[in-house]
């Protein structure tokens, strides 16, 4: 066999490596896993401040607490969700309202509720 033979078959070989599949369509599924987080921390956020106004300032902070680190989560996979174009969308609404959630919003108004209970 000579060289060209043989360059022959590995050249035959390297243009059916080559040849690429048609891309995957993306699923949106992480967008929407962003949206639907933000809505748990809107109920979370607000089973919170009805708790703190009935009195129950341990179960408000546990739930504020709560709130924080899913609405950190919820943020963070609508990072994801735009940057990795999975569900680009909805990652694009997820962000502004997961900071509209402002879990620190809530914490001033649990402490401006325990003030009103107080006095």
């Amino acid at each position: 066999m000579s060289t060209d033979d043989l360059s022959g078959i590995f050249a035959a070989r390297d243009d059916t490596l080559m040849t690429a599949l048609p891309p995957r369509p993306r699923r949106p599924w992480l967008g929407v896993c962003s949206i639907a987080l933000v809505v748990v921390v809107a109920v979370v956020d607000a089973i919170a401040i009805r708790t703190a106004y009935a009195n129950d300032y341990a179960t408000a902070i546990a739930l504020a607490v709560t709130a924080i680190g899913t609405a950190t989560i919820a943020f963070g996979l609508a990072l994801v969700a735009v940057i990795t174009r999975r569900g680009r969308w909805w990652g694009v609404a997820a962000l502004p309202l997961s900071v509209a959630v402002n879990p620190y919003l809530l914490a001033a108004i649990l402490g401006m509720a325990s003030g009103i209970a107080g006095t």
